[in-house]
């Protein structure tokens, strides 16, 4: 059944599971699409900064994770809008196109809040669907994580860190991990 007769046999009041399962993915596409590009036109007055900073503004990547350009294929769940691959696909070109260090932190990002979801534990879940969450990861590892309390708040705290902002160059970290919240980190 094609989104055209999904939307009729909605309005009808017999649209089945599948039917409203391709009238959300439309909404979540298009809506996910027209976000992307209504920043196309800052970004690229925005990428002689990005470029001098060598990682996005925070600012910028803020909005773009409140608008959920950094987590397009997480599920409903896991606080994501269940973008489709072809969905996660378009916005990456849509905000390359205006800077491709912007579409590859979306791209990131995206992947990485991706395998996060599928530890699927309660926690993960928790994170994940914090407001405006930025996720990055790494898989070419040689730091360590150990748990650890800073100012009253337990977390990890890694070392062997490089990258901007992070004094040290044993390793380098990925892309979009200046600005993320949470990072994955393989072993090898």
């Amino acid at each position: 059944m094609n989104n055209l007769s999904a939307t009729k046999s909605c309005q009808e009041g017999t649209c089945n599971m599948l039917d409203q399962i391709a009238l959300k993915s439309t909404r979540n596409a298009e809506s996910l699409a027209a976000a992307a590009a209504s920043y196309a036109e800052e970004i690229s007055a925005r990428a002689a900064e990005i470029e001098a900073l060598r990682k996005l503004p925070q600012d910028l990547a803020n909005r773009l994770a409140a608008d959920q350009l950094y987590n397009i294929c997480n599920p409903a769940e896991f606080g994501g809008p269940a973008g489709s691959p072809r969905v996660y696909a378009e916005v990456v070109e849509t905000l390359s196109r205006a800077d491709a260090s912007v579409g590859w932190c979306s791209f990131i990002s995206t992947t990485s809040a991706f395998s996060i979801a599928s530890a699927n534990t309660v926690t993960v879940r928790d994170l994940l669907r914090e407001p405006g969450v930025i996720t990055a990861g790494v898989f070419a590892p040689a730091g360590r994580a150990r748990q650890a309390v800073r100012d009253g708040v337990p977390g990890y705290l890694a070392s062997g860190l490089s990258g901007p902002g992070v004094p040290g160059h044993r390793m380098r970290v990925g892309s979009a991990a200046a600005a993320c919240w949470w990072m994955t980190m393989a072993r090898s």
